[in-house]
């Protein structure tokens, strides 16, 4: 369990990192329509994920906190993780306002460490929630339809 908080924090550390260079400088968000659009469509969601999630302990680690409950309504009802859903598109747009092959590659570290994180977090998420596996049978990962 020692090892599994370890790379959680590794995994938060370089997901921030990444964030930091694709949304830096905030400046070329300001290109066009299609660099705004995913960035307003992420932000949103966001909002609603961090809205439903009152209810429950929000954190970055992917380790649920002790008496956090599950939750299945609003944006989670479509998606099982739709903060990191948000931070790909609004990182997106930030990749596409200012793409270079350097930021292609730090977007692309920044969905494989997602992908980790997640996979990562519902392990422990089965572990303390017995409805769980139920939940995801219904529900997609990241992107609604799709995966």
């Amino acid at each position: 369990m020692q090892q599994r908080y370890i790379i959680g924090w590794v995994l938060v550390l370089t997901q921030m990192l990444c964030i930091g260079i694709l949304v830096w400088p905030v400046s070329h968000w300001l290109y066009g329509q299609w660099t705004l659009v995913p960035a307003i469509i992420g932000i949103v969601i966001g909002l609603l994920a961090v809205w439903e999630m009152r209810s429950s302990k929000l954190r970055v680690h992917p380790a649920p906190a002790k008496g956090a409950i599950l939750i299945a309504s609003g944006v989670y009802a479509y998606v099982r993780h739709p903060m990191y859903t948000a931070v790909l598109l609004v990182t997106v747009s930030g990749l596409w306002g200012n793409y270079n092959f350097f930021r292609l590659c730090v977007w692309l570290l920044l969905v494989a460490v997602l992908v980790y994180k997640l996979t990562l977090e519902e392990q422990m998420l089965q572990q303390q929630f017995a409805e769980y596996q139920q939940y995801q049978q219904h529900t997609y990962r990241l992107l609604p339809w799709l995966y």
